[in-house]
């Protein structure tokens, strides 16, 4: 396995794009992480994770730190103003551009955890890329429509009123200073999040676009999203279910409940889905194969 880190300017933010191949000849595997976190959840620089598995299986792998995270710079602060709506009509495109001048392709498959499976989803809905012939998707949702004393506590309390108060005050979600996650926050993309959350409507409040109206007119690629049988607010399987429904699912699209009780090697919740050690000999060939059967 190689490994490369490249960067791309976008306005003032330098974006680490982490590659992770052993050749340029398979499609190529585009994993974006989700909120508060960063690239890390598909790898370590020791080798382990989603990312150097699958590389090591022939897949010429990207993983972007979103601006502000990981290695990218500056960091998240309160002069940062990145939104869902540049991540989704910005960034993203920008990734692939990176990815086709590094090699280039005619076909990719895009890979998500948590909430980076809303936002692909969300690009697909702006742009309709055919380029995107599978996805993968770990613990995605976009509404959380449970009601259970834990949701109310890290939802409603932690993440949504803490969250806010913490907003006025210091101009960004401070996720890594308390502790609560990998990763600060940036004010605008929070704030849109937390929206997309709560409402039935799935609206940009830039530009009002709207992703739900547009995402049902679509055929979507082969969709497998993974759920963990210990991810009960952040992933939960009837919430993922939710958004497969709001998707429109097609004959193509899957769902995979990783646990004990169904036969895995252990009962995962919404994190270590990806950073077990027993992930990649559990439930990474079902990814490689997911990728193989649509290229």
């Amino acid at each position: 396995m190689s490994y490369e880190k490249h960067h791309i300017t976008i306005d003032a933010d330098q974006v680490a794009l982490h590659r992770f191949y052993k050749s340029n000849n398979d499609v190529p595997v585009l994993l974006l992480h989700g909120s508060i976190e960063n690239g890390k959840i598909f790898y370590t620089k020791g080798g382990k994770g989603l990312a150097p598995y699958l590389s090591q299986l022939g897949f010429d792998v990207y993983v972007p730190d979103m601006r502000g995270k990981g290695e990218s710079m500056p960091k998240v602060s309160s002069k940062h103003n990145h939104s869902q709506f540049e991540q989704i009509t910005v960034d993203i495109p920008r990734y692939l551009e990176k990815i086709k001048n590094i090699r280039p392709f005619s076909k990719i498959h895009f890979g998500a955890h948590s909430w980076g499976g809303v936002l692909l989803l969300g690009y697909l809905a702006r742009f309709n890329d055919k380029r995107v012939c599978s996805m993968v998707s770990f613990g995605t949702k976009r509404k959380i429509y449970i009601k259970t004393l834990q949701k109310k506590l890290l939802i409603d309390l932690g993440w949504s009123w803490l969250g806010r108060f913490a907003i006025s005050k210091k101009g960004y979600f401070p996720a890594k200073d308390w502790k609560l996650g990998a990763e600060n926050e940036p004010k605008n993309f929070y704030l849109q999040t937390d929206i997309w959350l709560k409402s039935n409507d799935w609206i940009d409040s830039i530009d009002g676009f709207n992703y739900k109206e547009s995402i049902r007119g679509l055929n979507l690629p082969p969709t497998l999203y993974i759920n963990g049988i210990k991810d009960r607010v952040l992933g939960n399987p009837s919430d993922v279910q939710q958004l497969i429904d709001e998707t429109g699912a097609n004959k193509n699209t899957q769902t995979l409940l990783i646990g004990k009780r169904n036969g895995n090697l252990a009962n995962y919740g919404h994190i270590d889905m990806l950073t077990h050690p027993k992930a990649p000999s559990d439930h990474f060939p079902a990814v490689a194969e997911w990728f193989k059967r649509f290229d």
